[in-house]
């Protein structure tokens, strides 16, 4: 399925209307990082995120992935790095100070991804502000 293909359109109208956490899973895999086309390091290199890890013994990855998951939010990670597998998983046996999740939640964000390219004159949603319910 190519991104602007109607099939997409209506795979993406589907997880929208599971609600945003579906949604927020849907699209994490445009997140990417840095080297990519879509994507910057912003995360990595966040200092907040950073002071959290160290002070945890944990790695920037699983800081986020352990606010994500507090939030109930499904994640889905890619890796064929093994530890990288295992750091991963390595989240379920701490959690974040409600001091530390507020200072995350505090971190300004952004879309990295608009969705101009889920939107089209013949699609579901003919424009981003359609698309995400008027919340760009």
């Amino acid at each position: 399925m190519g991104i602007d293909d109607p099939g997409t359109s209506r795979f993406v109208h589907g997880f929208l209307q599971l609600g945003s956490s579906a949604a927020v899973a849907v699209f994490l895999f445009l997140v990417g990082a840095r080297g990519t086309l879509w994507g910057t390091n912003q995360v990595m290199d966040c200092e907040i995120l950073k002071e959290i890890a160290e002070a945890k013994g944990k790695t920037v990855a699983q800081v986020c992935l352990r606010w994500v998951y507090e939030q109930g939010v499904s994640v889905l990670v890619k890796s064929f790095n093994k530890e990288r597998m295992k750091e991963n998983l390595d989240i379920f046996d701490w959690t974040l100070s409600p001091e530390e999740s507020k200072k995350i939640d505090q971190i300004p964000q952004q879309k990295g991804c608009p969705g101009l390219e889920f939107t089209s004159d013949q699609g579901l949603y003919k424009s981003v502000e359609e698309l995400w319910d008027g919340k760009i």
